[in-house]
């Protein structure tokens, strides 16, 4: 079993600057599970406490989280400006519905 997810399993490429989202599955009481938004963020990573663990900072209130969070709980945030866009695909008249 740990030689299978070994094979799968990469180390985390997070440096100390870089803007993350976390994952937090938790819900309030009374509210649908399923509508809720799990991402959350974004973040910047201020230190690196080990290989997996990190501290963040809120990037828009300046406020640093109190506990530590795992790489698993951390997603790269990507600038959409960064994204490619292709323009779309040309019709062409002749073609059937």
């Amino acid at each position: 079993m740990k030689s299978y997810y070994d094979r799968k399993a990469k180390d985390p490429n997070f440096e100390i600057g870089d803007r993350v989202w976390v994952f937090t599955p938790k819900t309030k009481q009374g509210l649908s599970r399923k509508l809720q938004h799990h991402w959350h963020g974004p973040f910047r990573i201020i230190k690196k406490l080990s290989p997996l663990h990190y501290h963040l900072r809120a990037c828009n209130t300046n406020c640093e989280v109190t506990s530590t969070v795992h790489a698993n709980r951390l997603k790269p945030i990507t600038d959409p400006d960064e994204r490619p866009i292709l323009p779309p695909p040309e019709d062409c008249p002749s073609d059937p519905y």
